[in-house]
């Protein structure tokens, strides 16, 4: 029971985000630009997405506590238009961040899992729909790390 208590008190602590990191499209443009330039990139970027992802619920648990609302809906609107806006680009390209869009097919149907999985996702934060919130976040972040492990297998088989 007391383990319990900690481990709980633990996820509170972190999804209230402690330590969190603030993306903005403005940080995010320069390692778009390598994206196109550098392999590795896109990995950062998938990666940037699952930190976003993380914001997006511990923004929305503030706001239902009622602790910073109005900062928080502000950031929240933010973050759910640049992972939206960063999601497409990978998929399909974007000018405005000069990202071309993927080529590998496995990556890209990985992609379409996580735009299909965000959309539900989106509709309980913007509802607020409190029920398997987590549950959908994790598979959300589950299915951005397999397509980090994709984007990963298929740099190294270039580089062979």
């Amino acid at each position: 029971m007391k383990r319990l208590l900690i481990m709980s008190t633990l996820f509170f602590a972190l999804t209230l985000g402690i330590g969190a990191l603030e993306l903005k499209v403005e940080q995010i443009k320069p390692n778009i630009v390598l994206a196109n330039e550098h392999t590795g990139s896109v990995s950062t970027l998938i990666k940037k997405q699952s930190i976003l992802i993380d914001k997006i619920y511990k923004e929305k648990l503030s706001i239902a506590r009622g602790i910073d609302s109005k900062t928080n809906r502000v950031a929240l609107k933010k973050n759910i238009v640049l992972f939206e806006k960063v999601l497409n680009g990978l998929m399909e390209g974007d000018a405005d961040l000069a990202l071309l869009g993927t080529e590998n097919k496995k990556l890209l149907k990985q992609l379409k899992v996580i735009k299909k999985l965000w959309m539900p996702f989106k509709a309980n934060i913007l509802h607020s729909k409190f029920r398997n919130l987590y549950r959908k976040k994790f598979r959300l972040l589950k299915n951005i790390n397999k397509s980090i492990k994709i984007d990963e297998i298929s740099r190294k088989k270039d580089k062979n």
